[in-house]
């Protein structure tokens, strides 16, 4: 699943990409090197007889219903063990990580400009709807008598009748009210538009992040795939095979560090 398509859309609105596959060419190097290691009897194991007897009795052809040995059951777990080949296959793994992560990075950047600009421009907005709350709140008191008999210079000269003062009062207060109930919405507007280019943000920052993820697992399994298929082999050839197979594991790859780091604060909206 890449991050973006071809065609420059996005890989979640875009077709999948193309799965790993463990091809014909891969199978064969898996198969060719585990047979050749084990000819050369690589690794060497330090066979313990009583291990070997055990081993033995849980091969292929075995009684399935032999009871196991109680020296099997105390055994100590298989120690994992490295070879030039595992060695190399996690080491394509391990590029292949990092290049994952360097790509996370560099497509997580300008998200993340953007989302801390954004959001300091929500913190903005916020006090200034704060301020146009409060003047709506003013505005919406209404007239006292006092306020609605209060009479212009010029409504005194020209000797204005009273009850039109006090409605011209009236319809001042109301238009008051209108523009400071205009500047409110939208100023409340324009915080919920930031708010959702915010929390969309968000959402393209975790889904980057899920890809990257996914990603490296996906490469994580198909090099724990193929070190399996070189360990088959290796085992079935090697002269030491049953010790080979109880005393130690292939050491598989580690997944990286990065993909633990918690992104909790990531799916809280703002």
């Amino acid at each position: 699943m890449t991050a973006w398509s071809s065609a420059g859309r996005r890989g979640w609105t875009g077709p999948p990409a193309r799965p790993i596959r463990y091809g014909l060419w891969q199978r064969w190097a898996d198969r060719r090197n585990g047979r050749r290691d084990a000819s050369k009897g690589i690794p060497e194991v330090v066979v313990d007889e009583k291990a070997q007897i055990d081993a033995e009795s849980t091969l292929p052809g075995a009684d399935r219903y032999e009871l196991v040995p109680a020296s099997a059951a105390a055994m100590t777990p298989p120690a994992p063990v490295n070879t030039a080949y595992i060695g190399m296959l996690a080491g394509i793994f391990k590029q292949q990580a990092e290049e994952e992560r360097i790509g996370y990075r560099e497509r997580r950047g300008p998200l993340d400009s953007a989302r801390q600009a954004k959001e300091k421009q929500l913190a903005e907005l916020s006090e200034l709807l704060a301020e146009h709350r409060r003047q709506l709140g003013a505005a919406g008191e209404p007239l006292d008598e006092a306020g609605r008999r209060v009479r212009r210079a010029v409504e005194i000269a020209n000797d204005r009748p009273e009850y039109l003062s006090r409605r011209r009062r009236l319809s001042d207060h109301a238009r008051e009210l209108a523009k400071a109930e205009q500047r409110y919405l939208r100023t409340l507007t324009a915080c919920q538009k930031l708010a959702a280019e915010i929390v969309d943000l968000h959402a393209q920052i975790l889904a980057e992040r899920h890809v990257a993820v996914a990603r490296v697992r996906r490469a994580c399994a198909h090099a724990e795939r193929r070190i399996a298929g070189y360990w088959r082999y290796l085992v079935l050839h090697h002269q030491q095979g049953p010790a080979l197979n109880t005393q130690l594991r292939p050491a598989g790859p580690q997944l990286p560090s990065w993909l633990d780091f918690d992104d909790a604060d990531l799916e809280v909206n703002p």
